[in-house]
């Protein structure tokens, strides 16, 4: 892929695996052409202007003296005709690169070595650039340094070379970067000449020209997909800004002078793109993507995308939505919601996380985004010496973390044991928050279904769990309630395939009872409520029932509520026009408000993903709902006599 043409008014050149490709106009987004590009296909693509003239320089494979051969070509981009003879490289590699060196334009290409020619007459230039043995060029691009044409060379040994095509000489020393720079930028930030170089195995860094010297880390290590292309520069209402494709397919716009994020990520569609280029259309700066696993070819306008917020609402916070509750900060109500921002689902210690504090009455965030380092968030809340503290815990941590709100400062608590025996054996996988003699308490979940109960005043240990389960998972879901005046926890995990819950005391961790809910599959939410005065646990699973059950006896009460097509992922318990009722999120796109009493379905709302998270505010009855990145505030209306019970919120 490729962009460029008159100013303000670019085109996109796409080549697919074979002979063809198009030509669109992004302002319109009509295809204006379609190119026949060689005999053999095409590896890159650079658009430039020769004679005034729209030109494609092609790196590909085409016949040459009846031979296939690898080459470099000149087409016309309005005709679509060849131009000159074509340049027989020797190799054919992605990395390509079109300057002007004293007027000439002078096309590099790289491969196990580097070469130039003469655009024009397809005489090389100098001798071919190699950095040493067994090494090969993954990415090139070029500049102007102190007057001088040079080009940036990356090699797969994560060193940077600058490069003179004119004399076929060295201008500086060699610069080491953090992983393998398979994309690189030069431009200049406030008058400084600057590398932003990247690839999937490091983070995205800007590093001194002259120097190499580490200047800012825009995007950390694994975040970026591989590919010479994916990394793009441009710029919108005068600020220097960068493009960059991630694992997932997204385009994540960035500051290229802070590393501020500008927008939310752009999603992917229906493929994942790894290149992206930023070009103009009709006035409007757009970001472009295509690459080999996606045969759409996409345009976002930037513009668009990253104009200002409006007064007092911050930029959304890229990242899904883990952790979702409400609670009151300074006296206002609060949504409290944690982030991770995934580059790779497969491995949740990669990308960043955040917690936001939202005002439930104008949705407006008292503060900025409170960054909590990387890894995936289980989040709860709870009041520490009159300080309203969020908990936290990362994937990869074995102890909460206490933070004020709403800045976000860490209560100095730390929570240890006196014996290592007594230690989560393993990642933490769930945190609720409650009461125990009068002192706040946090529950911890682990593998093999144990859990802990810490006391938050002074991080000490008050209850451990042995686990009692599949060791190689862990706590899906907890809750803490109370029942005879006694504080209790439920947690709910695997018993080798099988779900398993359990009922507890938090002062000595004995059983309360012997759950029988019925569930054939994981349990991922669970709620406490009450039914006549008596306390009921509501449950919900993977078999895509919600289920309720006697705290006390461990007997279910009621016949499953059956309504969702797919598994039952949040419940939260509530009231409503003075009833008690069960809300649930599930993977259908769907939340749904149950009658406690009577087991009736009363409301359906349809949302636009998988509800992961669901909440109550305590004062109107409005419900909070969670569903990728995204949030809704759903308000309940009374039901109308002649409704049906499945009216839609």
């Amino acid at each position: 892929m490729a962009t460029g043409g008159s100013p303000g008014h670019d085109v996109v050149t796409v080549a697919s695996r074979g002979r063809e490709g198009w030509v669109w106009d992004l302002g319109s987004g009509r295809c204006v052409g379609r190119p026949v590009f060689g005999d053999g296909g095409v590896h890159a693509l650079e658009i430039v202007v020769l004679d005034g003239r729209r030109s494609l320089v092609i790196s590909g494979y085409s016949i040459v003296d009846d031979l296939l051969r690898a080459s470099v070509w000149v087409m016309d981009l309005d005709s679509g005709q060849r131009v000159g003879a074509r340049i027989v490289t020797g190799h054919v590699s992605d990395p390509l690169a079109v300057t002007t060196v004293e007027g000439r334009p002078i096309v590099i290409s790289g491969g196990s070595a580097v070469r130039a020619w003469d655009l024009l007459d397809g005489h090389p230039l100098g001798t071919p650039f190699e950095a040493h043995l067994g090494t090969r060029a993954v990415s090139i691009t070029t500049t102007t340094l102190d007057g001088r044409s040079i080009a940036i060379i990356g090699d797969d040994d994560g060193r940077l070379h600058v490069w003179d095509p004119l004399s076929a000489s060295k201008v500086a020393a060699s610069i080491t970067t953090s992983g393998k720079p398979e994309s690189l930028l030069a431009l200049s930030l406030n008058g400084r000449p600057v590398v932003v170089c990247g690839g999937h195995d490091g983070p995205v860094e800007v590093r001194d020209l002259r120097d190499g010297t580490l200047l800012r880390e825009l995007l950390p290590r694994g975040l970026l997909t591989s590919g010479s292309r994916s990394l793009a520069y441009g710029e919108l209402g005068g600020r220097p800004i960068l493009a960059a494709v991630d694992r997932a397919g997204r385009v994540r716009v960035l500051d290229a002078a802070t590393g501020e994020p500008l927008c939310v990520p752009l999603p992917p569609g229906r493929a994942k793109p790894d290149a992206v280029s930023v070009a103009e259309a009709d006035g409007r700066v757009v970001a472009v993507t295509s690459g080999l696993q996606s045969s759409v070819v996409r345009a976002w306008d930037l513009t668009a995308a990253c104009a200002a917020p409006a007064a007092g609402r911050p930029r959304r916070l890229p990242g899904e939505v883990t952790g979702l509750v409400v609670g009151e900060v300074g006296g206002r109500e609060v949504v409290v919601t944690a982030h991770h921002d995934a580059c790779d689902k497969d491995d949740p210690g990669r990308g960043e996380g955040h917690l936001c504090v939202i005002d439930l009455a104008d949705g407006t965030f008292l503060g900025p985004p409170i960054p909590t380092g990387p890894g995936q968030i289980r989040l709860a809340l709870a009041d520490l010496d009159g300080d309203p503290v969020a908990v936290i815990n990362r994937n990869r941590r074995s102890a909460p973390r206490l933070l004020r709100l709403p800045g976000g400062q860490a209560r100095d608590v730390a929570f240890s044991t006196p014996h290592y025996e007594q230690d989560h054996h393993g990642r933490i996988t769930a945190v609720v928050t409650g009461h125990l003699g009068g002192r706040p308490v946090v529950v911890t979940g682990g593998r093999s279904n144990e859990a802990r109960v810490w006391f938050m005043d002074d991080g000490s240990l008050g209850t451990a769990i042995t686990g009692r389960g599949d060791e190689h998972a862990g706590v899906t879901a907890a809750v803490i309630g109370s029942l005879r005046g006694r504080a209790v926890a439920v947690t709910a995990g695997h018993g080798f395939g099988a779900p398993e819950i359990r009922a507890w005391w938090l002062s000595s961790g004995r059983p309360v009872c012997r759950p029988e809910t019925g569930h054939s599959g994981t349990v991922n939410a669970i709620a406490i409520s009450a039914l006549d005065g008596v306390p009921v646990v509501v449950t919900g699973g993977t078999d895509r029932t919600v289920r309720v059950w006697d705290l006390d006896s461990g007997q279910p009460v009621r016949q499953p509520f059956v309504g969702h097509t797919a598994p039952v992922l949040a419940l939260t318990a509530t009231e409503f026009a003075g009833h008690p009722v069960v809300v649930s999120g599930g993977e259908d796109h769907t939340a749904r408000v149950w009658d406690l009493d009577s087991g009736r379905q009363l409301r359906r709302a349809d949302l636009p993903g998988a509800v992961s998270h669901v909440a109550a505010a305590s004062s109107d009855g409005r419900l909070i709902v969670a569903f990728g990145d995204d949030l809704a505030v759903l308000a309940l209306r009374p039901l109308a006599a002649e409704r049906e019970p499945e009216d839609v919120a």
